[in-house]
């Protein structure tokens, strides 16, 4: 994520080493800043430009004249509590290398340093400024030996830098940088940590509270983790039915299909039972009609059968006295019988 910065940049070329120990400016810019981030949460309080405190950091310097890059010097630098870094330009890894600031043609145009910082997440742009007269010190290096130069003092250009109520500033230039939003920023800090502290000790009650919830919780789990196992078990059972009972739903449906079609022709029998049923129904009512008229028919019969029993028994006697009167017709017929028969003989003889 990219991250917004607030810096407080201090410039300045050293003429002289301690007073004398150089004949001629040191080749380096002097270089000082603060790295903040513009906000973050902490705890829930949204906290306002954020120190980078106690971190490695690697910081790029690029000097440009005319829209060109001719001078990076690139160097790991730490910023301490209060997110503040300090170094030389031109004392790190340079490009071109072996280029010095004295190289660079101060005389013929402007020159714009742009500062990149890279926290880890890959270089950012951190300021962007033209550098002005102090910085210019290196082309007096350059013009040292003019003819023209009778000042051979060390000191008379040496400055301090002083703070003046809320704003730094040195000796020989008007105006300053005003370091007032970060005196600010830092006593909005204060009053948050103070505010950060009370809640920091909530939290501490409230991460006693979760620490003895969490044991309960590794008793649940532990059980949950029991049924899980259970449950793992059964669902293999019930994978092994699910496949069994897909094979059987699917014999099924081709039952089914099969069923279908013998209902469907069933249900044409059906339609004409229905029809045969309904001219049953008509056939019924008539044959209802018949059987009442038979019945009349009966009940005249057997009062005919009545009649004829009475009869019958007149007969049955009548024949008794038949039989007897055959029986003895019989008995005579036998005799009759024997004497046509010698009559027979007789006439045979007679012949």
């Amino acid at each position: 994520m990219k991250k917004l910065f607030i810096a407080i940049v201090f410039f300045a070329i050293a003429t002289t080493q301690f007073l004398g120990a150089q004949t001629y400016p040191a080749d380096g810019i002097g270089y000082q800043a603060m790295l903040t981030e513009l906000s973050k949460t902490s705890f829930g309080t949204r906290l306002e430009s954020i120190p980078v405190s106690n971190q490695e950091i690697q910081v790029r310097f690029e000097l440009s004249q005319n829209n060109s890059v001719i001078f990076t010097d690139e160097q790991t630098l730490f910023t301490d509590l209060n997110g503040i870094f300090a170094t030389v330009i031109g004392t790190g890894s340079i490009t071109p290398s072996g280029t010095k600031l004295s190289d660079i043609a101060w005389d013929e145009d402007s020159v714009i340093v742009e500062v990149f910082v890279d926290k880890g997440e890959g270089f950012e742009s951190f300021s962007k400024q033209k550098l002005w007269s102090t910085a210019y010190a290196q082309y007096a290096d350059a013009s040292r030996v003019s003819i023209l130069d009778n000042d051979t003092s060390r000191t008379n250009e040496l400055q301090s830098i002083t703070l003046v109520g809320d704003s730094i500033k040195l000796t020989l230039v008007s105006g300053g940088i005003s370091i007032k939003p970060i005196l600010d920023a830092i006593a909005q800090n204060v009053s948050d940590i103070a505010t950060n502290a009370t809640e920091i000790a909530t939290n501490k009650t409230d991460i006693a509270t979760n620490a003895n919830d969490i044991a309960n919780l590794k008793d649940s789990v532990a059980a949950l983790r029991t049924d899980v196992n259970a449950n793992a078990a059964d669902n293999a059972i019930n994978k092994t039915n699910i496949t069994t009972n897909t094979t059987n739903i699917s014999n099924l449906g081709d039952s089914i299909t099969a069923h279908r079609t013998q209902l469907n022709s069933h249900t044409s029998a059906i339609n004409t039972n229905k029809t045969d049923i309904a001219n049953n129904t008509t056939n019924i009512s008539t044959n209802t009609s018949d059987i009442t008229t038979l019945n009349d028919s009966i009940t005249a019969h057997r009062t005919d059968i009545n009649s004829n029993t009475g009869n019958i028994s007149t007969n049955i006697a009548g024949i008794s006295t038949l039989n007897d009167s055959i029986t003895a017709h019989r008995t005579q017929l036998n005799s009759h019988t024997s004497a046509i028969n010698t009559n027979k003989t007789d006439i045979a003889n007679n012949t």
